[in-house]
């Protein structure tokens, strides 16, 4: 085959430059200020930028605000950098700053009531700063960690409190969007900007049947996926001898066993609970490598493991009300391989008496049928993070619809008592207890650890991405130069 156009980091027959081709099951609509899924963050990441960030270090570090002091008991100000301005030229100025904010929790009051309840109101003295008052003294409120979370990012905001995602504080801005392909294009006026990031980057909704984990073996459109550590051998050293290059996270996912909504209640925290004393740990990871087996949310080292997690009785007996029916489970596929769920299948038929039916679903599908609540139990992989254990609990309890049941509401009382806790260590212990008891009601099973895992064409190169990133940050992806 003789190709006659110019070729730049691109492919025979396309004229293009740095442009990253990827498939990601994003929410729509699109919304930087609600996460539900881990491509919603990448897109948060992408789209927009937070007053401070977390750096390689885990430690926070200047955002689009250069500094922040408290000038009060109560009072933080953040001072924005020097000539910032958004993707199209106009300057940023700090009433933005709030009426982002303000529109985020407006907007999704339960997603972002963590932030409610740490902030009384917000203030612009002038174009340049942004004063916080919080509800309790500034220096124990927690404020900082809080606001490097990406659903917090800098929005333009319309004149009818919509989002014009064209416009954009983060290292790219929205250039086209349907329901099945959004394309983002370089913001060069991005506080981090750099050079040689990607020109261009396509984002499509990946098909139902899509295999992350072979998918570049044989899809000639992407150059770029995000799989995870469950990638078996083969298809690995398919990709190597290919020229493929892979990165890999250390442990920032747990497979888990949830409920459906229509479950969230005291027969199905039964049902939970005795799948998590039946459940063979053997049969469900037969055959599988790049995982970690444990029995809860976080894995040893982070700061909400909890060394002192124990089963002290185990559930006896199911609840009367499923009458030993056969439990529907539903899983997206390019999530959970076959011979996982196949796993799985054995196990709850061992467990429980009676074959399930797994049902796949493409992952926007399965917020749809978790709305409908037409199924028992839902199997996938949920992130973690380590930085900041605040974050990540909020993420958990106070998202709609929240990773962890909401129940009667007592673990959201217990988080709000935890954040008045002012010594780190004592309140990581509360929020360490929380997702404890959780675990051992049966409101959440987790089964495995693992890895996500970022695969690229040869032209790709991912020596940038940092090992502190929740997933792979787009802007961080080079392109090989041409040979």
């Amino acid at each position: 085959m003789i190709c006659l156009v110019q070729i730049t980091n691109g492919i025979c027959g396309e004229k293009m430059t740095n442009q990253i081709r990827t498939y990601m099951a994003f929410s729509q609509p699109i919304d930087p200020a609600r996460i539900l899924t881990i491509p919603d963050m990448d897109l948060s990441y992408a789209l927009g930028s937070t007053l401070v960030r977390w750096d390689d270090h885990k430690q926070i570090a200047p955002g689009i605000a250069q500094r922040w002091e408290i000038i009060s008991e109560k009072t933080y100000r953040f001072t924005l950098r020097d000539g910032l301005k958004w993707s199209n030229n106009d300057l940023v100025k700090s009433i933005e700053v709030k009426q982002s904010i303000e529109r985020g929790l407006k907007t999704y009051p339960d997603d972002h009531r963590s932030l409610a309840n740490l902030i009384d109101r917000i203030e612009c003295p002038d174009a340049t700063h942004v004063d916080i008052i919080t509800k309790t003294p500034a220096k124990d409120s927690g404020l900082l960690g809080k606001l490097t979370e990406p659903n917090y990012s800098l929005l333009k905001i319309k004149s009818d409190d919509q989002i014009d995602l064209k416009i954009s504080s983060g290292a790219f801005a929205l250039k086209s969007m349907n329901e099945n392909e959004v394309v983002l294009v370089q913001n060069a006026n991005w506080f981090k900007f750099s050079p040689d990031m990607a020109k261009e980057v396509i984002i499509r909704q990946p098909p139902i049947t899509f295999d992350s984990q072979k998918g570049l073996l044989s899809d000639p459109w992407a150059n770029m996926i995000e799989t995870s550590s469950l990638i078996d051998a083969d298809t690995q050293r398919a990709y190597e001898k290919s020229n493929y290059h892979i990165w890999k996270r250390p442990i920032d996912k747990v497979f888990l066993v949830r409920l459906s909504p229509k479950l969230e209640n005291t027969d199905g925290f039964q049902l939970l609970r005795f799948l998590r004393d039946r459940l063979d740990k053997k049969v469900i990871l037969n055959g599988l490598s790049g995982i970690s087996a444990g029995d809860q949310v976080f894995p040893v080292s982070f700061h909400l493991h909890d060394p002192s997690y124990a089963v002290k009785t185990k559930e006896k007996s199911l609840p009367s009300s499923l009458g030993k029916r056969p439990l529907e489970v539903i899983y997206t596929p390019s999530r959970v391989p076959q011979n996982l769920v196949e796993n799985f299948k054995k196990a709850i038929t061992d467990a429980y008496g009676v074959a399930p039916k797994m049902i796949p679903v493409g992952l926007k599908e399965s917020f749809v049928r978790r709305e409908k609540s037409d199924f028992d139990l839902h199997l996938g992989t949920m992130g973690l993070a380590d930085p900041d254990p605040e974050g990540i609990m909020s993420f958990y309890l106070e998202n709609n619809p929240p990773v962890i049941p909401k129940g009667d509401g007592v673990f959201l009382t217990r988080l709000d008592e935890a954040r008045k806790e002012k010594d780190f260590s004592k309140r990581v212990k509360i929020f360490r207890g929380i997702i404890t008891d959780a675990t051992l009601g049966g409101y959440i099973l987790p089964v495995f650890h693992l890895s996500t895992v970022g695969i690229g064409k040869p032209e790709l190169d991912f020596s940038q991405v940092s090992q502190s990133d929740e997933s792979v940050t787009l802007s961080k992806v080079r392109f090989r130069k041409a040979q």
